[in-house]
């Protein structure tokens, strides 16, 4: 487990002028990063991208067995968006099922917090939602040669070079 970074929420735009150099080191998930929990990206405060509405994604670009992909975590902490997303689940039927609850909190992530990453890269960046693991929402993105293509075409920052 990863320590807890504080949450500090920032500004659109000191998001969006630090959120491409977030993607530039690459992170393999494995046994070094359970022994060393301070170098997961959610334990680096540059990874770290704090909405004031109480949104929080972190964002790395993760070594994978078949690819080297962008992931966005998501999560919220107290504010506007977890009272809105609390008063939607609260809305919904005691008969419910966890699969239909487990679903309207996937679509209120996609909705509510997920076009925030096309907002900060300046283009529609597009994602594979994975799903929510405890409260986190999971989603990856292109390769870092697919996002620079793209945000070349929309005239966006790419990703550097790990330097």
């Amino acid at each position: 487990m990863s320590p807890q970074v504080e949450f500090k929420a920032e500004s659109n735009n000191d998001l969006s002028d630090r959120f491409v150099a977030a993607m530039a080191p690459e992170f393999t998930a494995g046994p070094e990063m359970i022994a060393k929990p301070n170098t997961r990206p959610g334990a680096q405060r540059k990874h770290i991208f704090d909405f004031e509405d109480g949104a929080r994604i972190i964002v790395s670009r993760d070594v994978l067995e078949v690819m080297t992909s962008v992931h966005f975590s998501i999560s919220i902490e107290k504010g506007p968006i977890f009272d809105s997303l609390s008063a939607a689940m609260g809305e919904m039927p005691d008969t419910a099922t966890r699969d239909e609850r487990v679903e309207a909190l996937e679509n209120l992530f996609t909705e509510r917090i997920l076009p925030r990453v096309h907002d900060l890269a300046g283009f529609e960046v597009p994602l594979e939602v994975l799903g929510i693991h405890g409260m986190v929402y999971h989603a990856v993105g292109p390769t870092k040669e697919q996002y620079n293509e793209l945000a070349q075409a929309a005239g966006a920052k790419e990703i550097p070079n790990d330097s």
